[in-house]
């Protein structure tokens, strides 16, 4: 008999450890997949906001901020369709003008601007960019050793210069903005915008490797950009499309 409810128990206790290690490998199981299905979902969302939601407000000048969004391709390729008139004319030459390999000279209504290789070892080549009729300006260029192109806009009536480094000037439809841009200079590096103010360029950014780690964002993998409106232009890098949009605060 006692023989008898020996057996019995081990039995008894086989069968109880038996259904809690399945139930405890039936719990750790479920618990895997959820953490597994959670994990899931937060990748994929993260992911979704970066390419989708993405946004940075940059601080310009104290009137203006620059705010910067992501856009899908077939938006930036609009921009790339809308035709702008060409503001720099290359063909034009106002007979104040002369600029030869070594020396450019531009003699306005109120003084004689002049630059020459023989007089700055750093400066390695001059160049006539061209005229802009509606600013009464022309735009010739300073090529710096190891730094980027100096763009100097010259009024021809009064004189007044605006200095623009960058590979090209590119201006907002009704040059009310400009914008620049460069990938290898040492003084600047990045993008540029200017507001033009009385047919002269004011600097409202600049960016360079100190913006670019204040913002955590690369701004000197940008090059040329194309505006659709006098506020608001696209640009991209790495496959990826932007767009800035300018605004004032005073509105």
């Amino acid at each position: 008999m006692k023989f008898t409810i020996i057996i019995l128990n081990i039995l008894l206790f086989s069968v109880t450890i038996s259904s809690c290690q399945k139930n405890n490998n039936s719990r750790d199981s479920l618990d895997v997949k959820v953490k597994n299905t959670l994990n899931s979902k937060q990748t994929i969302d993260t992911l979704k906001s970066n390419n989708n939601n993405f946004s940075l407000l940059i601080k310009g000048t104290k009137n203006y901020d620059i705010l910067l969004t992501s856009v899908q391709k077939e938006e930036y390729e609009k921009a790339l369709q809308i035709k702008t008139a060409q503001i720099i004319d290359k063909t034009t030459i106002p007979s104040q003008i002369n600029v030869t390999e070594e020396c450019y000279t531009v003699t306005t209504g109120t003084r004689t601007i002049k630059n020459c290789l023989k007089d700055d070892e750093q400066l390695i080549s001059v160049s006539y960019r061209g005229f802009i009729k509606n600013l009464n300006s022309c735009v010739v260029s300073e090529n710096w050793f190891e730094s980027s192109i100096s763009n100097l806009i010259i009024n021809l009536e009064d004189g007044s210069t605006s200095y623009v480094s960058g590979d090209e000037l590119i201006f907002s439809p009704n040059l009310k903005f400009l914008y620049s841009y460069a990938n290898d200079g040492i003084d600047f590096d990045g993008i540029s915008l200017h507001q033009i103010i009385d047919k002269k360029a004011l600097p409202i950014l600049i960016t360079d490797y100190s913006l670019e780690e204040k913002y955590k964002f690369e701004f000197s993998s940008f090059n040329k950009a194309y505006w659709v409106s006098d506020t608001s232009f696209y640009a991209t890098k790495d496959n990826q499309y932007y767009r800035f949009k300018i605004q004032d605060k005073q509105n």
